[in-house]
Order: structure tokens, then sequence, then C-alpha cells
């Protein structure tokens, strides 16, 4: 059953009455657990979440991949957000360029060795590329569209 509560500024706080906690029975213990109405938005602004406007995430899973075994360049695409990029290598000199993260360019190298960043949240601008000059044994980017 829900119920409100009034506070000291006059806003009422939904909660529900408990009859289960954990599995355990607590009816006539009045135990209660708030009501929360999930929903998103910037300052001052809330959207419910329904089937017209879904929850927005963030996804995990990229929706591309490239990679190179050699001297190339792997193009992403404009507006992808790179999620993860390995180089592995003994003699090579790789140069990324063209990202922006958190509205600030990123670019980067020569790097050399094995390399591994995964969670980068970097974005593709036009000109967004990795670069090998070669002496590589595998650069692979994992990106979401």
């Amino acid at each position: 059953m829900t119920e409100y509560s009034r506070q000291r500024d006059n806003d009422n706080i939904a909660a529900d009455e408990l009859s289960l906690l954990n599995g355990a029975n607590v009816e006539g213990q009045r135990i209660k657990a708030q009501r929360v109405k999930i929903g998103f938005g910037g300052d001052g602004d809330f959207q419910d979440v329904g089937s017209g406007t879904p929850l927005p995430v963030k996804s995990a899973s990229p929706t591309g991949a490239a990679e190179l075994t050699d001297a190339g360049t792997i193009t992403i695409p404009e507006g992808a957000t790179v999620l993860s990029l390995l180089v592995l290598g003994e003699s090579l000199s790789t140069t990324i360029s063209g990202f922006e993260s958190a509205g600030v360019e990123v670019s980067i190298g020569p790097l050399s060795g094995i390399i591994d960043w995964s969670d980068l949240d970097w974005v593709a601008g036009a000109e967004a590329e990795i670069v090998s000059a070669g002496g590589v044994d595998l650069v692979q980017a994992l990106y979401r569209t």
C-alpha cells in the first residue's frame, strides 16, 4: 500500500509499507521503503522513463573493429567512440590523431612496444586516424558508432 509522509516543508514523500524484507516476513512492523520514480534530464529538468522515452544508456559493446598487421592507416568513422586500442610490436611507430576527449583534442605518438588502453572514451572527428609506419605485429581498435 502506498503511503505519503509529509515533511516539514510540506513536500510529500511516497513510501510502500513492506510485508516482506529480503524474503523475511515483516508484516505489522511498519517498515517502509521509499518509492523512487526513474527519470533523466539536466539540472531542473525531469523526463519520465517510458516506452516513448527510454532510459538512455551507454552501451559497452563495440559496433566496429579495425586492425592492421603491418604499415597502414585505420580510419575511425566520424562521431564514433573508441572503446579500446591495442598496439603490439617491437619496432613500430604508431600515431593517433583526430580524436577529442571531453572537448580536448587527443594526439599521441609515436608509440612503440606493447600498449593496451581500454575505456578511452575518445570521440572521432572527421580526420580520426591511427597510422602505423610498419614493424607492427598488431594495431587493433574497437569502437562504437
